[in-house]
């Protein structure tokens, strides 16, 4: 990760863009990307999301879907690029959009396509009824013929 100095004491931070932590309100170092890497512990996906590794495993559980991770010979939990990518979506539904645990598992299901908005099945319906019914005239006018 890349590392700068912050001028007082020559600490070393990982350089990335702010972001404020919701639920606390203290400012936290989220990476403007997720480092290209395979696998990531638990402590390295907390830090790459902007929350406590509780909260990850929080998720992991609610949202089990969505997020599987993996087991070291250690039985520690190895998230992949995408479970990560699947957390940072989570956090901008539960924190920036503030919706609750079903409405985010719902909003989840429709981006994924496993569920379909009512309004979209109510034109769906509407629709397969006019080509049923263009269908029916075709069937006439073969039948007349």
């Amino acid at each position: 990760m890349d590392r700068e100095a912050d001028g007082a004491g020559g600490k070393a931070k990982p350089r990335g863009s702010r972001r404020r932590a919701q639920r606390r309100g203290q400012a936290v170092l989220v990476p403007e990307r997720i480092p290209d890497k395979a696998y990531f512990k638990i402590g390295e996906a907390a830090r790459i999301v902007g929350v406590e590794p509780y909260v990850l495993r929080y998720w992991e559980q609610e949202f089990a879907q969505h997020v599987r991770p993996e087991r070291s010979r250690t039985n520690q939990r190895l998230y992949r690029h995408s479970d990560v990518e699947a957390f940072l979506r989570i956090k901008a539904l539960r924190y920036d959009e503030r919706l609750a645990v079903a409405g985010t598992r719902k909003r989840l299901r429709v981006e994924q396509g496993a569920e379909v908005p009512p309004e979209v099945r109510r034109w769906a319906g509407a629709l397969k009824r006019e080509v049923e019914q263009l269908l029916q005239i075709i069937d006439d006018d073969e039948r007349a013929e």
